[in-house]
């Protein structure tokens, strides 16, 4: 059976890529005026992943957004802390489930800066009445250094598609599709996914506190290696009018996805 990257048409991959460089130069030049946001998270990741040895994995994430009515544009860097299970040299050969299933472990912490996340995304059609509003959304993931490593794939990585999100009542529900082209380092073929997600949430004391549910899935990206599909639940508190606590628990639904990941994160209105 083919998957939804096998029906991509040539030309697609720089057509996405010129769409994507569009999209952020307009949000870098209405950046005039707006509210900024400044973020920080902890993450914890446990997971086998497709190896057989568990990685686990601790993130301090630092962000800052921004958002100008319909524009929305935000930046991520993450520091990392990951138990490296392979060896000297890194995925020597080429990457294949069963050269992943005898991996030789190794225990070592190592650390280090991931990738910069940048994030974008304009809505364009607000309507009145049930039917939801809908965004044109844009990433961008740029590499710190041109070598593979442990965090960092050494290629750019991006993506676009649709979000659509509702406010009925004390719910507020929200999807998004779209596909991401990845680059392949040395010794790794991915494919380009199409990904899903889909979730709900419930505000309670006039908005104050909210009960977060969100599903996400993609189409294979690894030949062979069942595709990542996670939940999560969430709770998040308004502390004060500027400053919101969030709290997450992630459990993964496949052989590519964490087994278990718990985010804590904090946003300050500047």
């Amino acid at each position: 059976m083919k998957t939804i990257s096998q029906y991509q048409p040539r030309g697609l991959n720089k057509a996405l890529g010129f769409v994507l460089i569009m999209i952020l130069f307009f949000s870098m030049e209405n950046a005039y005026a707006g509210k900024w946001t400044l973020s920080t998270s902890f993450s914890y990741n446990n997971a086998n992943y497709i190896y057989a040895e568990t990685i686990q994995s601790y993130y301090i994430n630092l962000g800052l957004r921004y958002n100008s009515g319909d524009l929305m544009i935000s930046a991520y860097l993450p520091f990392i802390m990951q138990n490296d299970i392979f060896s000297d040299s890194l995925l020597p050969g080429p990457l294949t489930s069963d050269h992943m299933d005898n991996t030789t472990a190794e225990h070592n912490l190592n650390s280090g800066i991931g990738d910069i996340f940048l994030y974008s995304e304009y809505r364009f059609f607000n309507p009145s009445g049930a039917i939801p509003a809908f965004y044109l959304t844009a990433q961008l993931k740029i590499p710190t250094s041109a070598d593979l490593s442990l965090f960092s794939t050494g290629e750019f990585d991006y993506g676009i598609g649709l979000a659509a999100r509702k406010l009925y009542g004390s719910f507020y529900v929200f999807a998004n599709a779209g596909y991401q082209y990845f680059g392949n380092p040395p010794g790794i073929l991915y494919r380009n996914p199409f990904s899903f997600g889909a979730g709900a949430s419930r505000f309670f004391a006039y908005g104050k506190y909210a009960l977060n549910l969100y599903f996400r899935t993609y189409s294979e990206i690894i030949n062979g290696i069942e595709p990542p599909r996670q939940l999560s639940l969430g709770f998040s508190a308004a502390l004060s009018r500027e400053t919101i606590l969030s709290l997450y628990l992630i459990k993964g639904f496949s052989e590519s996805s964490p087994d278990f990941a718990f985010t804590a994160g904090l946003d300050w209105a500047l």
